[in-house]
């Protein structure tokens, strides 16, 4: 029958298994790391020790720092000359556009909630310079304490914060209406706020430790972080028996790799280990452990976390893998650890300092050349006193002169040196080419040129490829799961400009990783001309159909983000963003239309050419009128009252053909000749036609008038 483990049994597995690690306490993985390291930073310590006579040259070459740093920013541009640095493709159609978000949300965690250059960079550098680049991935749980005061409740209220887990009551008093009698409370409470988020973290290559048998991280037996911490920071962490936690290993606080990181500009790096009066600021090693153990006793290794620190188990929790994530430039079939640049191009350093040093110590040697003096025959005092135009008494001719050891060649060092470079070029794949720089040994036309570039910019991709595939798609599926698994509540964030709703409970394993690396300076420059050459292709085939919309924003979109801009959308509208065209109208319905136009503006033109013939005859009606009765006046002494009674009627009649005149125009009924009218209009010659349109009488002479 199974047996569960027991937690002395899993402390003494976990102690034995870190002993047995790769790197703990020295040894050699420890002591190649250590090595590339003083080679980095250019110290004449151990193979590049100068020898131990005064005069001698003690210059240090730096090929491991100069290939480093020159191939380190073109994998950080490689990974971060886009927005998103890895897509996830969905595995099944109705899953497109929670991978699209998916996509802008993970990357959004590593480049806006976390220091995502820092973190790529500090790991593809220790990967360069230091085997493995490991990062750590994990889900930082914080509880925060807010204060919070209510007045004017009731019990009924009180009760239900009472019973709310999150809410502590602090302090109350009663408050009791003098009017209606009425009891209410004042509280103050403290709530505690639970929060989370993904952290990420590069681990300094000494904190890592993995089994000696490992291939990779998920298959190992056990991996674990180490890291310094105060008795204070764990009783912050929540941890409860840290009172019992012992003195700590001293090898361990001086781990020689790890002094080799620190000696660089700290004289004392012993100090910081320092025994302290204080115990909350005692530091301990803390062992984070991830290691298969069956604790439950169903005969089933579960995968467990288990953190210890002075031969005490602080936390036990069953995860579901180990947070880290690892890269190398080289990889070793069958071997977690891989070969650094460093590794390749340490050689290649050490004999160059050596050549550098030979050549220097003999230029030196000629310029300070050693003198043969007879004894006694010279005076050593001024022999020994070097000065410009200085003398030096000699007893005879020929006792003193310069002893004859040579000179040095320095053609055949500079062809040594040359040579060395070349090795180091065909170790490492970074050529002076690929730096931007020029020789004159090597073939300068654009075709080799092209040759050499291309090959060392091969191996750079490759070393691209290898992180990709490895570390950095296992970095973001553990930011997947972490999310997917702890964020409870939707999220808002900003993509491009917009603000996107963010729920991933709902995204575990529904989406496959598929890694966009981007290109290089070299390489976009290519890249735009292609997409150029498909852009002039579409213009072509755009008439035949072949060619759509869709896929000219597409190319658009590509050759600006080759060109550098991250938001496309700036100066490109998406056509599913398009309204969508008006249908062409039917050209009968048109034709109709505009008919219907002319005949409507052909009837406004007869409308108004018939209101100013009117105005013309009722102007012309009034001048003949005012003539007549002028006349009359003059020609007969027409009474007062005979002739206002005259002008009203005159008036009378004026207003009555007015108003007929304005009907007429607005029936659209006209007179249909010149001095014809209809009833009660005036004639051209001023007569007044009757009801029945005939004259009964004339303006001019009026028989029985009396006059």
């Amino acid at each position: 029958m199974p047996k569960k483990i027991t937690d002395d049994e899993l402390l003494a597995t976990c102690e034995q298994e870190i002993r047995h690690t790769m790197g703990y306490l020295g040894g050699k993985l420890s002591e190649q790391r250590r090595k590339a390291m003083y080679y980095y930073l250019g110290k004449a310590q151990g193979d590049l020790s100068p020898p131990q006579i005064d005069g001698r040259s003690s210059v240090v070459s730096t090929d491991v720092a100069d290939t480093v740093e020159w191939m380190l920013p073109s994998l950080v541009d490689i990974f971060l000359s886009s927005d998103n640095t890895v897509e996830f493709e969905a595995t099944h159609p109705q899953y497109e556009e929670q991978a699209k978000l998916a996509t802008q949300y993970c990357n959004h965690i590593l480049h806006k909630d976390n220091p995502g250059f820092v973190i790529l960079t500090t790991m593809f550098k220790d990967a360069l310079l230091q085997k493995n680049g490991v990062v750590k991935v994990w889900w930082d749980r914080n509880k925060e304490d807010v204060r919070e005061e209510y007045d004017g409740l009731t019990a009924e209220q009180v009760q239900a914060l009472e019973q709310d887990k999150t809410v502590e009551l602090v302090e109350g008093s009663t408050v009791i209406d003098q009017l209606t009698g009425e009891q209410t409370f004042n509280v103050a409470v403290k709530r505690t706020v639970s929060t989370g988020k993904v952290c990420i973290e590069a681990v300094p290559p000494e904190e890592f430790l993995i089994s000696r048998e490992a291939k990779d991280i998920q298959n190992a037996r056990m991996v674990a972080h180490r890291v310094l911490r105060t008795i204070s920071d764990l009783r912050s962490a929540g941890y409860k028996n840290v009172d019992n936690i012992s003195g700590e290993d001293a090898n361990a606080m001086t781990n020689p790799e790890r002094m080799e990181r620190i000696s660089y500009d700290d004289d004392m790096p012993l100090m910081m280990t320092a025994a302290v009066n204080n115990e909350a600021e005692r530091l301990v090693w803390v062992h984070e452990c991830y290691l298969r153990a069956d604790r439950n006793g169903d005969g089933i290794a579960e995968c467990l976390k288990v953190v210890i620190a002075g031969g005490q188990i602080l936390e036990i929790e069953e995860v579901e893998a180990a947070p880290f994530a690892s890269v190398t430039p080289i990889m070793l079939p069958h071997r977690f650890f891989g070969r650094s640049i460093a590794d390749v191009t340490m050689e290649t350093q050490r004999v160059k300092t050596s050549l550098i040093r030979a050549s220097l110590d003999g230029v030196y040697q000629s310029l300070n050349g050693r003198t043969y003096a007879v004894d006694g025959q010279v005076n050593l005092d001024d022999l020994l006193t070097n000065r410009p135009g200085g003398v030096v008494r000699v007893k005879q001719v020929g006792a003193v002169g310069a002893l004859n050891e040579g000179r040095p060649d320095l053609g055949a060092a500079q062809s040594l040196l040359e040579y060395m470079e070349t090795v180091k070029e065909n170790s490492s794949g970074w050529t002076r080419y690929s730096q931007g720089t020029s020789s004159d040994s090597l073939n300068q036309t654009a075709t080799g040129v092209g040759i050499i570039t291309n090959r060392g910019d091969m191996r750079v991709k490759m070393i691209a490829r290898q992180f990709a595939e490895t570390g950095v798609k296992e970095m973001f599926l553990l930011i997947l799961k972490l999310v997917s698994q702890y964020q409870d509540k939707e999220r808002m964030i900003s993509v491009a400009g917009k603000w996107v709703a963010m729920n991933p409970r709902e995204w575990h394993n529904q989406f496959n990783i598929r890694i966009n690396v981007g290109l290089g300076t070299g390489d976009k420059q290519q890249l735009v001309q292609q997409l150029m050459q498909v852009a002039q292709m579409q213009q072509q085939l755009f008439q035949l159909g072949i060619a759509t919309p869709d896929n000219v924003f597409a190319v658009t979109t590509k050759i600006t983000e080759a060109l550098g801009f991250k938001q496309p959308e700036l100066f490109f509208t998406n056509p599913q963003n398009v309204p969508p065209k008006q249908p062409e109208p039917n050209p009968l319905v048109i034709a109709e239309q505009n008919k219907h136009q002319y005949n409507m503006a052909k009837l406004e033109d007869d409308r108004m050419y018939r209101v100013g013939e009117l105005q013309l005859r009722r102007e012309e009606l009034e001048a003949e009128t005012t003539l007549k009765r002028e006349e009359m006046t003059l020609r007969y002494a027409v009474a007062p009252a005979v002739e206002a009674q005259l002008n009203s009627q005159i008036y009378a009649q004026q207003e009555a053909n007015i108003d007929d005149g304005r009907a007429e125009v607005a029936d659209g009924d006209y007179p249909g000749a010149a001095g014809q009218g209809a009833a009660g209009f005036a004639t051209v010659d001023g007569g007044i036609p009757d009801a029945a349109g005939g004259f009964d009488q004339s303006m001019g002479e009026q028989p029985g008038a009396g006059f």
